[in-house]
C-alpha cells in the first residue's frame, strides 16, 4: 500500500537525490529490487549483523548524514530513531506521543474524536504531497523476478496441476490476527464445491507459518485438483506473487497476501470480519469485498478490542461458503471466461 507513495517520491524529486530504504526484512525483500531505492538498511529491534538493531541503525543513519526522513509508520520508535540520528527534517503523522520528535507534522483526520477511515494508500500519499510530489496514480504495481516464475512452474509440476486449466487460489491467513481467519471447514467446503461444479484446480496458498496446517487440510480433502503450496520447502514472497499472477481468481482473507494478489491485477474476492474495509481500499482491478453483517456480539461489546487472542469474535463465521461460491461465479462470468469454464 506504500508503493504509490514510493513511486511518487522517486518520480517527483531531483534525479540526483539518493533514497535509502529502512525497513524490517519482509518489506525489504519485496521492495529492494523494484528500482525506487538506491540503498537499503534492513532493521530488527534486536537484530544482529547483517541486520541492524536499533543502536546500529541510529549509528548508520548518523554516518549517512541524511537530509530528511519520511516516516511511513506511526510509531514512537521510528520517530525516535530519526531524531537520534540527527536527521534535520522528520516528516510524519502525529500520534503515539511522538509529535515533539517531528519537524513536519501531518494530522490524522478525526470525526467526533475517532480517526476517520482513510485508505492507507491515500494516507501515505499525503506524505508525498507534503514533500511536493503529488500523484494521482494509486495503483500498486510490482515487477516479478523471472526466477519466481520458474519456481511457480516447478510448483505446478509438483502439484500435478494442468497449465491450461484455470486456477483459483484460496488464501486463509492473517498473520497474528486470528479474528480475521475463515473457519477451516468453510475453506474445505468452498474448495470442494468449486472443483465439483467447475473445471478448475484450487491451490491453497500459504506462507512458511501456515504450510503444515494448509497441507494437512489438502490431505484431508484428498482431491487431485485441490492442493497446498505447503508441499515445497521454500516459500518466498516472490513465489506468492508469481502464483497470484497466473491465477484466474483469488479468494482471500484480509492479509498481506491479499495486497500481493491485488498488486498482480488478479481478480480478488476479499473476506472481512471485524475490520472496516475502508481502511485498506485498493485501486487496481476492482475487488469484491464480502463483509460480515451484522457484526457479532463480541464486536458490538464496548469493551471489545480487535486482535486480542481469545476475543471470541465470530464475524468470519457469518460468511458462508455458498455465498462466496456465488461471488466466484459472478466474477468469472464478469471476466473473459477461459474455454474450460465456458464448457463447465
Amino acid at each position: 500500500m506504500a508503493i504509490p507513495t514510493l513511486r511518487a517520491l522517486r518520480d517527483g524529486v531531483s534525479p540526483n537525490t539518493q533514497f535509502i530504504g529502512v525497513s524490517r526484512p519482509g518489506p525489504a525483500a519485496l521492495l529492494r529490487d523494484q528500482g525506487w531505492f538506491d540503498d537499503w538498511l534492513v532493521y530488527q529491534p534486536h537484530g544482529t549483523q547483517p541486520i541492524l538493531n536499533r543502536r546500529g541503525l541510529v549509528a548508520e543513519l548518523w554516518n549517512r548524514k541524511c537530509d530528511s526522513a519520511i516516516l511511513m509508520t506511526n510509531s514512537l520508535g521510528s520517530a525516535a530513531i530519526a531524531a537520534l540520528s540527527r536527521i534535520p527534517r522528520r516528516i510524519g503523522y502525529v500520534g503515539d506521543t511522538r509529535s515533539w520528535l517531528l519537524t513536519d507534522r501531518l494530522r490524522i483526520q478525526k470525526i467526533q474524536g475517532r480517526s476517520r477511515p482513510v485508505a492507507a494508500i491515500d494516507y501515505y500519499l499525503k506524505l508525498a504531497e507534503h514533500m511536493g510530489c503529488p500523484s494521482v496514480d494509486r495503483n500498486m504495481k510490482f515487477t516479478i523476478d523471472v526466477k519466481y516464475h520458474e519456481q511457480a512452474n516447478q510448483l505446478w509440476k509438483k502439484l500435478g496441476f494442468s497449465e491450461p486449466r484455470p486456477t483459483i487460489v484460496i488464501n486463509n491467513n492473517a498473520a497474528n490476527n486470528p479474528e480475521r481467519l475463515w473457519p477451516e471447514a468453510y475453506v474445505e467446503r468452498l474448495a470442494t464445491k468449486l472443483v465439483r461444479a467447475l473445471d478448475v484446480q484450487v491451490l491453497l496458498h500459504c506462507g512458511p507459518g501456515e504450510a503444515h496446517s494448509t497441507t494437512r487440510l489438502a490431505h484431508r480433502i484428498n482431491h487431485p485438483r485441490i492442493q497446498s503450496m505447503g508441499i515445497v520447502d521454500d516459500l518466498p514472497l516472490g513465489l506468492s506473487q508469481a502464483v497470484f499472477a497466473r491465477s484466474s481468481l483469488v479468494v482471500t482473507t484480509d492479509s498481506g497476501a491479499r495486497h500481493l494478489a491485488v498488486a498482480m491485477d488478479c481478480p480478488v474476492i476479499s473476506l472481512f470480519g471485524p475490520v472496516q474495509p475502508a481502511w485498506t481500499t485498493t485501486y487496481n482491478t476492482p475487488e469484491t469485498v464480502i463483509q460480515a453483517e451484522p457484526r457479532c456480539h463480541a464486536c458490538e461489546n464496548p469493551s471489545y478490542m480487535g486482535g486480542i487472542k481469545g476475543c471470541q469474535c465470530e464475524c468470519m463465521k457469518q460468511i458462508k461458503p455458498e455465498r462466496v461460491f456465488l461471488e466466484v461465479l459472478n466474477r468469472l462470468k464478469a471476466g473473459k471466461l477461459p474455454a474450460t469454464l465456458e464448457a463447465a
